[in-house]
């Protein structure tokens, strides 16, 4: 009962995408639509690696009507890139 550590995982994908120089940079998160935990601050890191010029989507377990549901598309949207449940 841990729950999906989404600051932490945002935080590891900054360190890796801000140096790096690929030209096409789409990122996924898999997280759960009720159980994503740790989400003071993601929009702001969400926003930085889409001004570093990567993409995030979300791919959520489960249905937008979970209680994450809202956090994980306000997320996306924020990274430029799509929600998927």
């Amino acid at each position: 009962g841990g729950g999906i550590f989404v600051r932490a995982a945002l935080e590891r994908l900054v360190s890796e995408v801000e140096p790096a120089r690929q030209a096409n940079r789409h990122l996924i998160l898999f997280a759960d639509a009720a159980d994503s935990e740790q989400q003071e601050g993601c929009i702001e890191i969400a926003e930085r690696l889409r001004s570093a010029g990567a993409v995030l989507s979300v791919i959520a377990l489960g249905t937008e009507s979970d209680s994450d549901a809202a956090f994980l598309q306000d997320l996306a949207a924020a990274g430029g890139g799509n929600a998927w449940f």
